[in-house]
């Protein structure tokens, strides 16, 4: 009898698995993206770009502070248009190291005269490669711009003089706070200073 029972809390156990599972609930973000594509199939692809760019606002007010792209660069005049330095970055005794940063899911905030602007304070510290802190300095610099809209293409160029540091193998670690919501996110840079 036994045996029977197993064998039935087998078939009972297969049968709930192989059944169906009850239908997704759809959130904020796919009701937007359904009414998006009906919106495209009907023509009207301004009104589905509307839409998609609400459904990307929800996932972004949701997200951590997120650094997309972080690297050692020439020269920057804007999003995406820099000239990355070589990996790895070597630089001359007296030479400024320069950051190329994208954030993503920071906040907006308001500026004296109404309009919104993006914002952050950034922390900075040096370290040598075994973590020994060499430098720090919290709210190193603020970075910020003002804006017509959510623009969510925006970086930071962030320039460091290290003069007077001596030839070695550094780290230059960043904190990004944004001043408009409670999310910060860090990274590391490695770099060298050589003749």
């Amino acid at each position: 009898m036994p045996i029977q029972f197993q064998t039935w809390g087998y078939i009972v156990a297969a049968a709930m698995t192989l059944a169906p599972a009850p239908p997704a609930t759809a959130g904020p973000i796919a009701d937007k993206a359904a009414q998006a594509e009906a919106l495209l199939d009907k023509g009207d692809a301004a009104g589905a770009l509307d839409l998609l760019g609400e459904a990307t606002a929800i996932a972004w007010q949701a997200a951590p502070l997120i650094i997309r792209k972080a690297l050692f660069v020439e020269e920057s005049s804007g999003y995406g248009i820099y000239v990355e330095r070589p990996t790895p970055a070597i630089y001359k005794p007296g030479e400024k190291i320069r950051a190329y940063v994208e954030p993503l899911g920071f906040g907006y905030g308001r500026n004296a005269v109404g309009g919104k602007e993006i914002g952050f304070d950034v922390d900075f510290r040096l370290t040598d490669p075994d973590g020994k802190e060499l430098f720090s300095r919290d709210n190193f610099v603020e970075v910020g711009s003002p804006v017509r809209y959510d623009n969510r293409e925006f970086n930071l160029s962030i320039a460091v003089d290290l003069s007077g540091l001596p030839q070695g193998d550094y780290i230059a670690h960043f904190l990004l706070r944004d001043q408009n919501s409670d999310k910060s996110a860090g990274f590391e840079l490695p770099f060298s200073v050589r003749e």
